[in-house]
């Protein structure tokens, strides 16, 4: 997610109207079970498409992982990649207070946020009303973990390390034990090596759920998801 033009305190936040698409269309957005040092921003980004004049919708959630005792220092592998060809993104760090306090709340938190690891759309919710135009769960997956992989490849991939290649992904394989909603469910499961692990399983009201996480973080991770979780940000744990 990229955040661009001239903001002041009045900006309204941008990730305001997909949580207002969810509601208009009445999607349940998907997400990891609340769990300390893991904050929630609740539904950030969607996208639509429109196959023959029919939608479908998936609805991105990101989390912000607030560790203890972690380096608070601004990192280039936790703040979001620059687009090719453009200088790395600014940060906050040394504007004047006077400016702080002209910017948006919302903008202040995403600066704060990228003092921390941060899972970029970690866990999606496809969806449309016409299921045999669907693209299947192993499909959507594996677009998943590719996306997440190249949008955001410092998290995946630090020290500068080059990003998979497409073969290295693997087929998608029966994961038992996927905890949904306090239950246990088989699911599906691909992997890049050693870089990530993309999980993913069908919900009730014909949606999918898919989520990709980086290897590093999933020993601060309990792999826990709810069917609906919270439309707005969560709490971070402290």
């Amino acid at each position: 997610m990229r955040f661009e033009g001239l903001v002041d305190h009045s900006s309204p936040d941008p990730v305001a109207e997909v949580r207002a698409r969810a509601l208009e269309l009445g999607i349940a957005v998907a997400g990891l079970e609340p769990q300390p040092h893991l904050e929630d921003w609740g539904p950030c980004h969607v996208v639509e498409q429109h196959m023959a004049g029919h939608l479908a919708v998936t609805f991105s959630r990101s989390y912000t992982l607030r560790l203890p005792g972690a380096d608070h220092k601004l990192d280039p592998a936790v703040a979001p990649p620059a687009a090719p060809g453009a200088p790395p993104p600014g940060t906050l760090e040394d504007a004047p207070e006077q400016l702080l306090a002209a910017l948006p709340a919302w903008l202040r938190k995403q600066n704060d946020r990228a003092h921390y690891p941060g899972l970029w759309n970690a866990v999606e919710t496809h969806w449309t009303p016409y299921p045999r135009l669907a693209k299947t769960l192993p499909e959507l997956l594996r677009e998943h973990i590719l996306q997440a992989i190249l949008n955001w490849q410092p998290h995946y991939c630090p020290g500068g390390a080059p990003a998979p290649a497409i073969h290295e992904v693997s087929e998608a394989y029966p994961y038992p034990g996927v905890i949904v909603d306090g239950s246990a469910a088989t699911g599906l499961a691909v992997d890049v090596g050693s870089v990530a692990l993309g999980l993913g399983l069908p919900l009730d009201g014909g949606r999918i759920m898919t989520a990709v996480l980086p290897n590093r973080y999933l020993s601060d991770i309990e792999l826990r998801f709810v069917s609906t979780a919270s439309l707005t940000a969560g709490q971070d744990g402290h």
